[in-house]
């Protein structure tokens, strides 16, 4: 976590830039303002990844976002079984 904070308490900044960190691909952004974490917008520039926020003091967060892998094969799969039982009771009632 990275703390930020103006010197001049009546400034603000409209927004952050910090370096993504190594290994994290699909990054996740957490900021702390008055005392609340809340989840952040971030959009990558170049190798930095650039955070809007105002005010004058916060603390960003930065992780992972977990990959939807597994639920797309998940859902893949079912449809797939799906259409098969589909497919066997047409067979079935066409041949009857």
């Amino acid at each position: 976590a990275w703390s930020v904070r103006l010197s001049d308490p009546d400034q603000q900044f409209t927004g952050l830039r910090i370096r993504q960190p190594e290994g994290i691909r699909h990054p996740r952004v957490w900021i702390m303002t008055d005392g609340v974490w809340t989840e952040a917008d971030c959009s990558a520039d170049g190798s930095y990844l650039y955070i809007p926020c105002a005010a004058n003091a916060v603390q960003v967060c930065i992780g992972e976002s977990g990959s939807n892998l597994l639920l797309y094969a998940a859902a893949g799969g079912g449809a797939i079984v799906l259409l098969i039982a589909i497919l066997l009771v047409r067979h079935r009632k066409q041949r009857t």
